[in-house]
């Protein structure tokens, strides 16, 4: 008598989106895999024409998947589920959570795209937060990394996380934002500080 092996269903998978503000101790909900998109990662909050918005609108989209590291991150999570969690000898429930501040754009926008990538596994994708209000944000300090001046963006000389990002250089007047300048990823404190072309940009000044 030939034994046939048995196949079995890949475990379910449930994705979440979710926002820190809105946790009761500010920690995120449990799950096997937890991506904290908060500091390392540019917030589409500060550009006061996505705030409204969501990661389901197309702009806020765009954005998001156009920071850089964000495809790579998403390509690894995708590897840990596929080459890690779900081919281990035990069949289990598995749970990913992407967090950001609010809940309402990075969080969502990662969350969506695993859940597409992974569609075959048919996962169950929840955004606990997308439509709570926008919590009300200082845009003017050091937490954001910006200041409005005549309605461009200006760098805020600190120890922020996305001040690399719009302030245009010194010395060529290139912003990270067009993919002008790929240094500018670098969120080099000193070159925030000093703010000197040769610290701040890869292309020679003009």
């Amino acid at each position: 008598m030939t034994n046939t092996p048995q196949t079995t269903d890949p475990a379910p998978l449930t994705i979440v989106s979710f926002g820190y503000e809105h946790q009761a101790d500010g920690q995120a909900p449990p799950a096997h895999l937890t991506l904290d998109l908060r500091q390392h990662f540019r917030d589409p909050h500060i550009d006061p024409a996505l705030r409204e918005m969501t990661g389901r609108d197309p702009e806020v989209i765009d954005t998001v998947l156009s920071t850089p590291g964000i495809p790579a991150l998403i390509a690894a999570a995708v590897l840990a589920v596929r080459a890690g969690y779900l081919s281990g000898p035990s069949a289990a429930p598995l749970r990913i959570a992407a967090g950001c501040v609010g809940g309402r754009h990075r969080s969502v926008v990662v969350a969506s795209t695993l859940g597409t990538t992974l569609s075959d596994l048919a996962p169950t994708v929840t955004h606990l937060d997308i439509d709570r209000p926008v919590i009300a944000r200082d845009t003017t300090t050091e937490a954001s990394g910006y200041l409005t001046a005549g309605g461009a963006w200006t760098e805020v000389v600190g120890p922020d996380p996305w001040g690399a990002y719009r302030t245009p250089c010194t010395g060529c007047g290139a912003t990270d934002d067009t993919g002008d300048v790929p240094a500018h990823q670098a969120e080099d404190a000193a070159h925030r500080a000093a703010r000197t072309h040769a610290q701040h940009c890869t292309r020679p000044a003009e």
